[in-house]
């Protein structure tokens, strides 16, 4: 029974408690309202490599639901390094999009595999079975600047992100989130 006792107390408790903590919060930090209603946007994202499968994802979903919204949209992932992105950025043609929409990680980050540990007992034979999952935690930053004046954002946000990684329904909640905002704002119809 002690036994019994240890394992959950040492490895299931733990999965129990980092499970419920997964979600999004979303902070609007900034808003100009200009009732314009742009047509092409660009989507450029910073970051490390496990930032990257967030952000594709991320990109990929927010494309989909601005050509919804008939909007012409393409992403594009800069890279990790400041050289890296930096000359990438230079590379890229402004000229037919409207807005750019700049999402790039804060510093805090985490990650962690959380391991579901079952165990079953069975004619006198224990077996255990692990189930491991990524848990990723991040705070970006997403900033809206026209394409003509990249030199100061008109929108702004914070998204802080905990989820298992390869988990495409929170990426669609924050694309719709975003949508969401841009025509409230009258970014977009």
């Amino acid at each position: 029974m002690r036994k019994h006792l240890f394992i959950f107390l040492i490895f299931i408790l733990p999965c129990l408690s980092s499970t419920g903590q997964r979600g999004v919060s979303y902070k609007e930090t900034k808003k100009e309202n200009l009732s314009q209603n742009f047509k092409n946007i660009l989507i450029l994202a910073v970051g490390s490599t496990v930032s990257r499968v967030f952000l594709d994802d991320l990109g990929e979903k927010l494309i989909l639901l601005f050509e919804k919204n008939k909007v012409n949209a393409s992403y594009e992932y800069l890279g990790k390094e400041k050289e890296e992105t930096i000359k990438n950025y230079l590379k890229i043609s402004f000229k037919e999009r409207d807005v750019v929409l700049i999402i790039y990680p804060n510093e805090k980050t985490y990650f962690e595999v959380i391991n579901e540990v079952t165990q079953t007992y069975s004619h006198g034979i224990m077996s255990t079975n692990v189930n491991s999952r990524p848990i990723y935690q991040q705070e970006f930053s997403f900033i809206l600047l026209k394409a003509e004046d990249r030199s100061s954002p008109f929108w702004s946000a914070h998204i802080d992100v905990t989820a298992e990684l390869g988990g495409p329904r929170l990426c669609k909640l924050i694309a719709k989130r975003i949508v969401e905002r841009f025509r409230q704002n009258q970014y977009i119809q």
